[in-house]
C-alpha cells in the first residue's frame, strides 16, 4: 500500500463541458465574445457554413440526454454507528448529466415507521449533512426526488463515492438503514471489531465498528474506524486470514474532526498484492492500547459473500463433558458463493493430537467430516487443508451451528476440548447439573450435563439435556429461578424416543426480550424430576 498525492481523476459534469468547448470554438471562428456566454443559445458547434451551425444546433436540443443510473442497497449494517434490524430497502439514483439534475426513487412500503429520507453529503463511514430531500408527496409509499440541481462540486462528490441515502423512522431518528451511492468500481466493506477476533482472544469492554470503500478504478482506499471503551494508541491495517497474526500494510490517523474515530490518510492506495487480499477476506483492523499493546480488538474485513464464525473450545463442550485445564480458540470463514472454507484453530494447556470437524448440533457426537492437519511451525496451530469446499447443503448446516470441532489427546483420546461452530450472535452455552444444586439439596448418585445455542439477538434456543445414572427420569423443564431459588415452569424438555437419557426442547422456541435478559443473567435452571423425588433430583443453572 503507498499514499498517492495525485488529486482523483473525477469526470466533470456534461453540460459544463458543452459550455466550455462551445467557448473555445467561438475563438476559433472568430467569436471571441461569445467565449464566456453561459447561456444554453450561446455559439454551437464549429461548421463551414452558418446553416449547417443551424442544423446542428437543432439536432442537439433533440437529442436524448445523457442519464447515469445508480442502484443503493439501504441496510442498518452502513449506519454509522451500525443499527441492528431486518428492515431493507433499494432507492434508484439518477444523474442527468446533460442538464444537471438528480432523479431518485425508493419504495418504502416494507419499511415500518419511515418519518424521513434523504441524500446526505458524507463518505463511508462518517455522517454528513442533507443535501437533497425525499418526499411521499403521492402518499403512496414511493419516496421520490423530482429534479433537483447538481453543482459541480456535488457531482464530484457523488463521483467519489461521498454520498449515501438514508431512511429515517420513528426508533432510529437518526437514521435506520443507509446505503452509500456507488459507482460500478467502487466497493463497500462494513466489519465489526471484537476482542474476540484478536489471536489469541482478548477479554475487553471495548468494541468497534468499520466501514471500507475501495474503489478499482484508482486503487482509492477511503476506511474510517469508529472504536468505543477503550482508549487506542495505534492502529493498523494488517495482512493474514482469521486467526492468524499478520504484518503491518498501512498505519492510521486519528480523525481531527470525530472523537474515537481512526482513519486512512487521505489518498491511500491499494497495491495488486493487498486487493487480491481484501478481496479473500486477508486483511484485518487491528486497534492496540497501553493494556493490549499486540492489539485489544480487531476486526476482519468480509468481502461480499463472506461470513466470519468465531467459537470457543472448552472441556464443558465435551459429550460427555471432561475434567481438564485445557481451552481453545476457533476462527473460520467460508466463502457462501464459492462454499470455500478456511480454518485455525489454536489449543492451549494441552498437547493435542488429532482434531477434527465432526457433524453434529450440541451435546451430541457425529461423525468426521473433515481432518485437520497440525501447523509445524506455530505451537497448538491446527488448520483444514488449502482448498477446502463445501457443498451448499453442508455450508447451510455448518452456518446453522451443525458442526463442531473436536481436539483429541492421549488422556482423552475421544476429546479433550470442543467448540461448537457458530456464525454470528449465537453463544454456546453449558452446564452441568446435580443433585447438590436442588432446594433442598437432594443426594443422588445421578448428574447430568446441559448444552444450549441461544442466539442473543432474536431469542432463538436450542437445548439438549444428557443425564447418567437417572434411568427413571419422568420430565425435565426449564425453570424461572436464580442459584437457590425456586421457581415456575418456563418451558419443557421432551425425552428422546430411543435414548431415555436425552432431553430436548422442542423446535422453534424464541425467547421474549424480557426472558433472554434474564436468562442471560443466569436467571432460569434445568430440574429432571424422577419418581422418588417428583420435585427435582438434578438441577443445573444455565449460566452464560
Amino acid at each position: 500500500m503507498k499514499t498517492s498525492k495525485q488529486h482523483r481523476g473525477l469526470k466533470p459534469l456534461h453540460w459544463l463541458v458543452l459550455l466550455v468547448f462551445t467557448g473555445l470554438v467561438g475563438c476559433d471562428s472568430g467569436g471571441g465574445s461569445n467565449g464566456g456566454n453561459n447561456s444554453s443559445n450561446s455559439s454551437s458547434t464549429a461548421t463551414a457554413s452558418s446553416s449547417s451551425s443551424s442544423d446542428s444546433s437543432s439536432a442537439s436540443s433533440d437529442s436524448e440526454p445523457e442519464l447515469r443510473g445508480f442502484e443503493v442497497w439501504l441496510e442498518g449494517e452502513q449506519s454509522v454507528p451500525m443499527v441492528q434490524t431486518d428492515q431493507s430497502a433499494m432507492a434508484s439514483v439518477t444523474i442527468n448529466e446533460t442538464d444537471g439534475l438528480v432523479t431518485a426513487e425508493m419504495d418504502l412500503n416494507d419499511v415500518s415507521g419511515v418519518n424521513a429520507a434523504h441524500i446526505h453529503t458524507g463518505e463511508v463511514g462518517s455522517n454528513g449533512p442533507v443535501t437533497f430531500g425525499f418526499s411521499d408527496a403521492d402518499e403512496d409509499g414511493v419516496w421520490k426526488i423530482e429534479g433537483e440541481a447538481v453543482t459541480q462540486a456535488q457531482y464530484e462528490a457523488l463521483i467519489a463515492g461521498q454520498w449515501y441515502v438514508n431512511v429515517h423512522t420513528e426508533r432510529y431518528p437518526d437514521g435506520e438503514i443507509r446505503g452509500q451511492i456507488l459507482t460500478d468500481t467502487q466497493t463497500v466493506h462494513a466489519f465489526t471489531l471484537s476482542g474476540e477476533q484478536e489471536v489469541p482472544p482478548v477479554e475487553t469492554d471495548g468494541y468497534g465498528q468499520g466501514y471500507l470503500l475501495y474503489d478499482s478504478s484508482n486503487g482509492m482506499l477511503t476506511l474510517n474506524t469508529w472504536v468505543w471503551n477503550l482508549t487506542a494508541t495505534a492502529a493498523h491495517i494488517h495482512l493474514a486470514e482469521a486467526g492468524l497474526n499478520g504484518d503491518i500494510v498501512a498505519g492510521w490517523e486519528v480523525s481531527p474532526d470525530d472523537e474515537g474515530v481512526w482513519q486512512v490518510p487521505e489518498e491511500t492506495i491499494l497495491g495488486s498484492d493487498e486487493v487480491l487480499a481484501l478481496y479473500m477476506a486477508n486483511l484485518y483492523v487491528n486497534i492496540h492500547t497501553e493494556a493490549n499493546p499486540d492489539g485489544e480488538i480487531r476486526g476482519q474485513i468480509l468481502p461480499e459473500g463472506y461470513e466470519l464464525l468465531l467459537f470457543d473450545l472448552s472441556p464443558g463442550q465435551e459429550v460427555p463433558r471432561v475434567e481438564s485445564s485445557a481451552s481453545g480458540a476457533g476462527y473460520a470463514t467460508i466463502n457462501t458463493e464459492t462454499g470455500g472454507l478456511r480454518l485455525n484453530a489454536w489449543s492451549m494447556n494441552m498437547q493435542a493430537t488429532a482434531a477434527h470437524i465432526h457433524e453434529a448440533g450440541i451435546g451430541e457426537n457425529g461423525d468426521v467430516a473433515i481432518g485437520l492437519e497440525e501447523n509445524t511451525e506455530q505451537v497448538g496451530l491446527w488448520q483444514i487443508p488449502v482448498n477446502t469446499g463445501m457443498e451448499a447443503e453442508t455450508q447451510a448446516l455448518l452456518l446453522s451451528g451443525g458442526h463442531y470441532l473436536n481436539m483429541h489427546s492421549d488422556e482423552y483420546p475421544d476429546g479433550e476440548i470442543r467448540g461448537q461452530i457458530v456464525s454470528g450472535p449465537w453463544d454456546v452455552l453449558t452446564f452441568a447439573l446435580s443433585g447438590a444444586q436442588e432446594v433442598p439439596p437432594v443426594e443422588t448418585e445421578a448428574e447430568g450435563d446441559g448444552y444450549a445455542l441461544l442466539n442473543t439477538e432474536l431469542g432463538d434456543l436450542t437445548m439438549v439435556v444428557n443425564t447418567r445414572n437417572l434411568d427413571t427420569a419422568s420430565a425435565a423443564h426449564i425453570h424461572t429461578g436464580a442459584a437457590g431459588v425456586n421457581g415456575d415452569i418456563l418451558l419443557g424438555l421432551e425425552q428422546d424416543g430411543i435414548d431415555a437419557s436425552v432431553w430436548r426442547l422442542p423446535g422453534d422456541i424464541s425467547l421474549d426480550e424480557p426472558t433472554l435478559a434474564e436468562l442471560m443473567e443466569a436467571g432460569h435452571y434445568v430440574n429432571v424430576h424422577s419418581p422418588s423425588h417428583p420435585d427435582g433430583e438434578i438441577r443445573g443453572q444455565i449460566t452464560y
